[in-house]
């Protein structure tokens, strides 16, 4: 995995990338992507191959639970998801494991904030995701959140209002990291 880009300040922001094809997996780790993240749900095959081009590292993904739990041994996993109550989505993964196989860490349980959705919406989750137009958000009521930017200047929002991580399209991350270390 390549290494986050470190404000002024000496704060690590990870910037992963929006992908949705091989070629986008492609590109995003050829830019330099921390993680990967799938905004919608994807081919199995297309998972797999991301989850070794990210050597373990960070991937986020919507889709099905079973696709969340099965990778979770060859990365760390995300499950995106609308926010709604996470116990039954924990339960659930539980229920997916091998049983003959050691227990690999459950996927970390991510809430895609709306527009429409207060933030006490991801009450439960391990984090969060928003786009950069909803904010400020008041982010000691969130866990932590990760901001989709859509270029450099989203990315200095994010950083400023405290987002612990930036995700933005494949072609955009060598910006995004450098508006990041350029950033207080």
């Amino acid at each position: 995995p390549h290494a986050p880009a470190q404000t002024r300040g000496g704060v690590a922001i990870p910037v992963w990338g929006l992908v949705r094809t091989s070629d986008d997996v492609r590109a995003a780790v050829a830019e330099g992507a921390d993680g990967l993240c799938f905004p919608e749900p994807t081919d199995s095959g297309i998972l797999e191959a991301a989850a070794t081009a990210i050597g373990g590292g960070d991937l986020a993904l919507t889709g099905t639970p079973a696709d969340a739990a099965r990778l979770a041994a060859r990365a760390r996993v995300r499950f995106v998801t609308p926010p709604t109550n996470p116990q039954p989505l924990r339960d659930h993964w539980r229920s997916l494991a091998d049983p003959d196989a050691p227990p690999g860490p459950d996927p970390l349980l991510v809430a895609r904030l709306g527009p429409d959705d207060p933030p006490d919406a991801a009450a439960g989750f391990d984090e969060a995701i928003a786009d950069a137009d909803a904010l400020p958000l008041p982010i000691l009521d969130l866990p932590p959140l990760r901001v989709v930017a859509d270029g450099p200047d989203d990315a200095r929002r994010a950083v400023a209002a405290g987002a612990v991580g930036v995700l933005c399209a494949p072609r955009r991350i060598a910006a995004v990291k450098d508006a990041i270390r350029d950033t207080d």
